[in-house]
């Protein structure tokens, strides 16, 4: 291709990946009148199970081709559901009559926490809900053999995950090991593991056809195994499901052995990006998949450093050349993206890298596959039983060095553009002095997050915590957190994976004070796992400091608590809710708790007038916002801190109405996302889900 051709090809290439991509979009969601159906009756398939809780299981079940009764769209789709309290058990692949009710896919919107709806697109499901009835179960037959085997085995969940990317059986404890040693490529069926079963595929193929002295239509039996390689390759990929990093290496073994079986030298670079354009074309929806871009980050780091270099080095030196490249290629933006980078991921990867390519994942494939053909079961029991001693050293290894706790991450994008040049700097053959530069740029990210707030001013963030309340309030040098989110008797704690991320991405890794409105789960439901990430913050609560004399200044700006007089027999405990005002010079904030409309005129005279920002009482019940107290506070902004498709209706419609007719302009958190407010630009908001960068 001529150097003149090339960026017209390049730009054309990327418009219809453009296009792709939007029909996908376009088509992925279900349309309405899915949802308008109270209960879906429908025959499907378990694709996949987990047991969250004693008391749930998720399900991932797949319709048949006639869908639901009143949504012929849902045929061949998959959708998530967990069923509570579940009256039997279940297995993969068992074919049951689900009453399911539905509901579309969304999640929670905030900075620095886990974007479910867009995981949730990204694997392809078409909606969420709840089991309701399950009936007509039929078991699959395999089912009490991997029962069986899931006894025999003690790492069976393990090895199932690294030889055919069935993860239902990875425990919640194993998958917090391996990202606290960053070694979770390790069990998320990728390159490493196509690049092994291309291997294996390809050397047993070629050994039988020698022996056989067979040569088909001419061709050698070198060039035969490399055929049929590429056919067990994929058959592998679309066993393990098609996940990004497994379609990519398939695709690019492919594409090798095209290039082989054609004599003829292709690009390395030109090939990579050749995979990425038939990867998004095939299957757009990866490119929501954090996996798909780390997967491609890897790679383009590995060529950078051996694609001119590869015969020069050992094995080992490759080893450990590649482990470094990889740490620090990924870092930035496993720090921006995933939020975590453990510092020992090298160490625990030089060990777990070589014993596991070597040893535990071939023998678990082999083992595994034979299993699957029904094949020389005790060949297979012994590869298997080789697998498990390995998988077991390897954890143990992990367990030894997990007790080293050091990280970085949440780093902001400025951050990880500025640091990922650096390391490229640091890659590049230019000498001891401009590497030494390069590697003072990628000191960026030790500096803390800053928030670029002028003495004076301050910052609200209302995070977005279902039904419940969380607010982070920032000036120049000082962080508030007001409320910290629900606890769900699920055990998703917004504490933990709302609050602490979105406290450490949009700002210092600190927290100077914590204020509790009051003891509801839902506003105070995640706070010991703040209080366990940040010990040092003070806390204010009903009866521990909050009064109507309590002020303090930081920074230029005011801050008061404001609670009732009342006693506590006499008022309810939303009543006796510890609120907030924030003010300076020019503006003013209020974060009302849930007091009821009573105590809302008790504070009356004693609230400013004309506020710019206001989080409403009681998330919009009918019980608050009074008229009065609407007309007094006449805001510019009101943020409802409430769940969308709230189960108590928050916020009520005649409750919004007055808002609206007083001049306010309206936001839901779980609506919008995260609502950011600023007194330098009182009259902006910002919100997660109108942002480009969105990870």
């Amino acid at each position: 291709m001529s150097k003149t051709k090339a960026p017209w090809v390049l730009m054309l290439v990327c418009a219809v990946i453009v296009l792709r991509i939007s029909l996908w979009y376009t088509h992925h969601s279900l349309p309405g009148h899915c949802f308008a159906t109270a209960v879906h009756e429908l025959e499907g398939e378990i694709v996949a199970l987990r047991q969250r809780q004693p008391h749930m299981v998720t399900l991932d079940i797949r319709s048949d081709s006639n869908g639901s009764s009143s949504c012929i769209e849902l045929a061949g789709r998959i959708v998530r559901v967990s069923w509570y309290y579940p009256k039997q058990e279940l297995a993969k692949g068992t074919r049951a009559h689900f009453r399911l009710q539905l509901r579309p896919l969304w999640g929670m919107k905030n900075p620095g926490g886990f974007d479910y709806q867009r995981w949730l697109m990204g694997k392809g499901y078409a909606a969420t809900g709840y089991v309701k009835k399950i009936s007509d179960v039929q078991a699959s037959s395999s089912s009490s053999f991997q029962h069986e085997l899931a006894t025999r085995y003690q790492n069976w969940g393990l090895l199932r995950a690294i030889a055919l990317g069935d993860q239902q059986g990875v425990t919640d404890t194993s998958w917090g090991l391996f990202r606290a040693t960053g070694t979770v490529h390790l069990m998320v069926v990728s390159g490493l593991h196509v690049g092994i079963y291309a291997g294996m595929a390809f050397g047993i193929l070629f050994g039988v056809l020698r022996l056989l002295t067979w040569q088909p239509w001419g061709f050698t039996a070198k060039q035969v195994a490399l055929i049929f390689s590429i056919l067990a390759v994929f058959l592998f990929a679309w066993q393990s499901g098609l996940q990004p990093p497994v379609f990519r290496a398939a695709l690019g073994y492919g594409l090798l052995v095209f290039a082989l079986l054609a004599l003829r030298r292709i690009s390395w670079w030109r090939g990579l990006f050749a995979v990425f354009a038939v990867a998004i074309l095939l299957q757009p929806n990866i490119v929501l998949q954090q996996g798909f871009w780390f997967s491609y980050i890897a790679v383009a780091c590995l060529l950078f450093v051996f694609v001119h270099r590869w015969r020069a080095v050992s094995w080992v030196s490759a080893l450990v050349l590649s482990q470094v490249a990889l740490f620090f290629g990924l870092t930035p933006w496993l720090g921006f993206m995933v939020n975590t980078v453990p510092l020992i991921s090298p160490l625990a990867n030089i060990v777990a890298v070589p014993l596991m390519s070597s040893i535990t994942i071939p023998t678990a494939m082999l083992g595994m596959q034979l299993n699957l053909l029904g094949a020389s079961t005790l060949l297979s029991q012994q590869l298997l039983w080789v697998a498990d001693i390995s998988m077991s050293v390897v954890l143990e290894w992990l367990l030894v060095i997990s007790d080293i706790d050091l990280s970085l991450g949440f780093f902001q994008l400025g951050k990880v553009a500025v640091a990922s040049m650096g390391f490229v700097g640091l890659l590049l053959p230019i000498g001891w002095f401009r590497r030494l530069v390069s590697g003072l740029v990628c000191s960026i990210l030790l500096m803390p997050n800053s928030v670029s707030i002028p003495p004076g001013e301050f910052r609200v963030t209302v995070l977005d915590v279902g039904q419940g309340s969380a607010v982070i309030v920032d000036t120049h040098r000082h962080r508030l957190l007001i409320d910290a989110g629900p606890r769900f008797k699920s055990g998703f704690d917004t504490g933990a994976a709302v609050v602490v991320p979105a406290v450490k991405q949009t700002g210092p890794d600190q927290l100077d004070g914590i204020v509790i409105s009051h003891a509801d789960i839902d506003h105070a439901g995640g706070l010991d796992a703040v209080q366990l990430e940040f010990p040092s913050a003070w806390l204010i609560e009903r009866n521990h400091g909050c009064s109507n004399e309590t002020t303090w200044v930081w920074d230029k700006v005011m801050f008061s608590t404001l609670t009732t007089a009342r006693d506590d027999a006499f008022a309810t405990k939303n009543d006796l809710s510890c609120t907030v005002v924030v003010s300076n010079a020019r503006t003013q904030a209020y974060f009302a708790g849930d007091i009821g409309q009573a105590i809302e005129l008790e504070f009356l005279q004693q609230l400013p007038q004309g506020i710019d920002l206001v989080v409403a009482p009681h998330h919009g019940s009918e019980t608050s916002s009074h008229q009065r107290f609407v007309e007094h506070i006449d805001a510019t902004f009101v943020v409802f801190s409430a769940a969308k498709d709230s189960q108590y209706g928050h916020p009520r419609e005649s409750v919004l109405e007055r808002y609206v007719k007083q001049g306010a302009i309206p936001y839901t958190t779980g609506l919008s996302g995260a609502v950011s407010w600023s007194s330098q630009f009182p009259q902006v908001v910002s919100t997660s889900r109108a942002r480009i960068f969105q990870y």
